[in-house]
């Protein structure tokens, strides 16, 4: 799957994204439900992350599959994917698709994270 064509992803829905791959188990809605407000520790209902997974499948980030009167949500992107595809829209949104300016920016975060650790050791 071409991760460049696809829709970008608003917060929560790259919230729920990163649950589901980050063990590459399938999740009932439930589960994520639970998973999602223990780890990031929100408070929301069943209802809010019903609209987020109907969103995903949506942009075809996940497919849904019925097994019983249960609903399983199955992505259709790896992991890495999923991070280009972050990484894309931060470039696109915060640096207006220059991709040389945004990796200057990285370079100079990596340097003062380096240089930060350095102090801390000394």
């Amino acid at each position: 799957m071409d991760v460049n064509h696809m829709k970008p992803l608003t917060k929560c829905e790259a919230q729920v994204m990163e649950i589901i791959l980050s063990t590459g188990e399938h999740y009932c809605m439930q589960e994520i439900l639970e998973i999602i407000n223990t780890k990031y520790k929100k408070d929301w209902k069943a209802q809010t992350v019903s609209t987020f997974l109907a969103r995903l499948v949506k942009k075809s980030y996940l497919t849904m599959k019925r097994e019983g009167r249960t609903f399983y949500y199955y992505p259709t992107i790896t992991l890495v994917q999923f991070q280009q595809q972050l990484l894309a829209t931060c470039v696109y949104e915060g640096f207006s698709g220059q991709w040389d300016c945004a990796m200057n920016a990285m370079k100079e975060c990596i340097k003062q994270q380096k240089d930060s650790a350095d102090e801390v050791e000394t």
